[in-house]
């Protein structure tokens, strides 16, 4: 797997599957793509969390594969998602293990943050891992390879997230801004522009 891991998985989702959800759950078609996205990049983060326990995050890739969704759902075509409403309680699962404990606030803080109902911030979330474990799952997607692609994206992923679940989710991006300027400055004798930048917006 190359590129940009979030914006292969917001490609799934299609303009008609927000449209579509919108109406299901009346809910402005903006605030439902934010939702997605938010719900998306917060299950990246969580699997950076746990990602060097390769035996849970096997666990928690192979906990879709019997399920409606990962047998029905062909991601190329997104309209097959609407057809298919399983997500809604096929995505407890895996968030329980993801997130244990925390599933129920970071549900709590999507809708807090995105202004959408409650009711729709966990159906939301519900399908954003859904989407994420049938898409690795599909590209039988290594734990350690996912690793280093996450710990490559994590910033860039981060900045889908409010600061409120980032935090909730132990992620510092202060730290990292550093980490990776330090990272650069080893390895070409100078950090680039945009960790400059970042690192004075930081001060």
């Amino acid at each position: 797997m190359s590129g940009n891991l979030l914006n292969q998985l917001k490609e799934i989702i299609s303009p008609n599957l927000i449209s579509k959800l919108s109406k299901r759950y009346d809910e402005s078609e903006v605030l439902l793509r934010k939702s997605v996205e938010t719900g998306i990049s917060t299950v990246l983060i969580g699997l950076n969390n746990i990602i060097e326990n390769v035996d849970l995050f096997e666990e928690i890739i192979e906990s879709i594969v019997k399920t409606k969704f990962y047998e029905e759902v062909k991601l190329e075509n997104s309209k097959s998602l609407l057809a298919n409403n399983s997500f809604i309680e096929e995505g407890e699962t895996p968030l329980a293990m993801l997130f244990l404990n925390k599933k129920g606030r970071l549900s709590e803080m999507i809708s807090n943050e995105l202004v959408v109902k409650s009711e729709t911030a966990s159906a939301v979330f519900n399908l954003s891992i859904m989407v994420v474990l049938t898409y690795l799952k599909n590209k039988n997607q290594k734990a350690n390879d996912l690793q280093v692609i996450l710990g490559e994206q994590k910033i860039i992923i981060s900045k889908a997230i409010p600061e409120g679940i980032q935090i909730m989710l132990g992620f510092s991006i202060g730290e990292d801004i550093e980490e990776f300027a330090d990272e650069e400055n080893n390895r070409f004798g100078f950090a680039s522009p945009f960790f400059n930048f970042l690192l004075k917006q930081k001060e």
